[in-house]
């Protein structure tokens, strides 16, 4: 019994370091794009017409392989925190996204930019109902503004824009 549970860790990983060898690579992770959000920001602006402020740190994670974000939002006597880890894919200009929250929100995207403007797109689970958001990341020389949406009815409705300041 001890020696089939010392070998399940070590064949998982030789398992996995062979899957890593042979599954197609992402490009590197030093990625111009990515490399903009590495550091720690501060955060201001209003999502359904509520004020917010909080703080965000990105460093890379796993080799290099992950760009890992952890931030913390405050509105009222709302707290919001998320993790979210982003890597290039093999097509020029996509990310994958994963994104996880204090809400037990587990949501798995894709981010395409186009120039300076990132879109991720994702089927949101709220307690009004399940409805496609959006949030369009613009970057900037000193940060970023990240604008969120949901569709409702059919139409894209704004629901509010923060933005990201690095730290002094």
């Amino acid at each position: 019994m001890k020696r089939t549970l010392l070998a399940a860790p070590a064949l998982l990983l030789v398992v996995g370091s062979a899957w890593a060898v042979l599954a197609p690579q992402a490009r590197p992770a030093e990625d111009k794009i990515l490399s903009h959000f590495i550091g720690k920001w501060e955060i201001e602006g209003k999502h359904m017409k509520a004020p917010m402020k909080g703080t965000a740190e990105y460093t890379w994670a796993l080799g290099k392989k992950f760009l890992k974000g952890d931030g913390r939002i405050a509105s009222g006597s709302f707290a919001y925190e998320s993790t979210i880890y982003m890597r290039p894919t093999e097509k020029e200009g996509q990310y994958s996204i994963v994104w996880l929250d204090n809400m037990g929100n587990i949501i798995n995207s894709t981010m395409v930019a186009d120039g300076n403007k990132l879109t991720m797109e994702w089927m949101e689970k709220t307690p009004l109902g399940d409805h496609p958001a959006k949030s369009v990341i613009n970057l900037l020389d000193e940060g970023w503004t990240d604008t969120s949406s949901g569709k409702i009815n059919d139409a894209w409705v704004e629901f509010g824009t923060v933005t990201f300041k690095r730290s002094k």
